[in-house]
């Protein structure tokens, strides 16, 4: 029998041994986790990301390596929560890394938003203005706009957010006037009588520009 308890003992010793020394490496790793994540937010808080002079390459190139670190920080910090959990101690509350992954995610949205839209602009722009659906061109800036400002409410200080948000009010401000144009209703004779006003053939040839 004591030869059992003594073994018994020697395990717990053990496990408690071992028990201390993986929680100080947690520990350890949880504070080198909080230190990358500063890193990572400098990178995140890049002057271009701000800048509406930035090309849409290079906002890409800088967001697709601070995107991974980032998912590789928010992956890491719940890794190490479910440790704790295990451990029965107490979880870590990593509130910069949260803060983090929001702010990447909106900064990721922006810049989404504005190649979706330059796409878009480059492509409406050079089709013929009968083929023009005024409905679905609505509904896409409506979403364009949507997703700008919510960028913008989240970045404050963000000026290409404000720019983007801008240039894509000034067009939907145009879209009565497309939806106008395209109208069944409008008689041969109003479109002739435009056309003169304008000096222009548009109903069969406009480009909208």
């Amino acid at each position: 029998h004591d030869d059992v308890k003594n073994a018994l003992n020697s395990s717990q010793n053990k496990i408690a041994s071992l028990m201390s020394k993986f929680t100080k490496n947690l520990e350890e790793r949880i504070s080198k986790l909080h230190e990358e994540c500063e890193n990572v937010t400098k990178m995140a808080n890049d002057p271009k990301l701000s800048d509406p002079k930035t090309t849409i390459q290079e906002a890409a190139n800088i967001l697709v390596v601070v995107i991974a670190l980032t998912d590789e920080l928010s992956k890491l910090s719940k890794d190490y929560n479910h440790y704790q959990e295990v451990m029965n101690l107490q979880k870590t509350k990593f509130d910069d890394i949260n803060n983090l992954v929001n702010d990447v995610k909106i900064k990721q949205l922006l810049w989404e938003t504005k190649t979706l839209w330059e796409n878009e602009t480059k492509k409406w722009f050079s089709v013929n203005f009968n083929s023009i659906d005024p409905n679905l061109l609505i509904d896409k800036v409506g979403e364009y706009k949507n997703n700008t400002k919510i960028a913008a409410t989240e970045l404050p200080e963000n000026p290409a957010a404000d720019d983007l948000l801008s240039t894509i009010t000034d067009f939907a401000n145009l879209l009565p006037v497309v939806e106008d144009l395209k109208n069944p209703a409008l008689q041969q004779t109003h479109q002739d009588q435009i056309e003169i006003l304008l000096g222009e053939k548009i109903f069969g040839s406009l480009i909208l520009a």
